[in-house]
């Protein structure tokens, strides 16, 4: 199964788009990393990571613009997320497996091409968790809200190790989701 180069991602910490981008690995950035992964965008990325910021910093066609000429499959996953472009998740599923597969797929349902999240069974991590916080937020759309719950207490658990901001909002989300259902106890 081909598994992403760079692990932790800081999947789901930030807003949208940037909360669906990969990082590609990188010399150097372990420092940069760990900041992100504690919800803090360096002012200084590496060079690889210019996208990362433009999408950051709301400037997504100068994001795909900076991606532009790089040919790796993190990159054609990048470009859908920041296009929502059918024709680019199209060749993603044609060329990607394993990890961005299913990111792939979680990305193509929040845009709405797909009628169903993935499921998480073939990720660990952070990744299960953010494709379980997607499960989750079907199954509030579907009016399941105790499956809901549930699946994201599973999400923060799988999160903690690796992303402990993650895990953080899952739960937030959970008491949130509880608070609305149930009352404040």
């Amino acid at each position: 199964m081909q598994r992403l180069g760079l692990r932790p991602q800081p999947l789901g910490i930030f807003p949208l788009p940037a909360s669906y981008l990969v990082l590609p690995p990188t010399a150097d950035a372990e420092a940069t990393l760990a900041a992100l992964m504690r919800g803090t965008v360096p002012a200084e990325l590496p060079t690889i990571w210019r996208f990362y910021a433009l999408a950051f910093a709301g400037d997504s066609a100068a994001a795909l613009a900076a991606l532009q000429g790089d040919h790796s499959l993190e990159a054609h996953y990048n470009r859908f997320v920041l296009s929502g472009d059918p024709a680019d998740y199209a060749l993603l599923t044609e060329r990607a497996e394993g990890d961005l597969a299913l990111l792939g797929a979680i990305a193509a349902y929040t845009l709405g091409l797909l009628d169903a999240p993935p499921a998480a069974d073939i990720a660990d991590s952070e990744l299960a968790a953010f494709a379980l916080m997607t499960q989750a937020a079907f199954a509030i759309e579907q009016q399941r809200i105790d499956d809901a719950e549930a699946i994201l207490a599973e999400a923060a658990t799988h999160a903690r190790p690796a992303s402990p901001l993650l895990a953080a909002q899952l739960l937030v989300t959970r008491a949130d989701l509880r608070s609305e259902q149930r009352g404040a106890r």
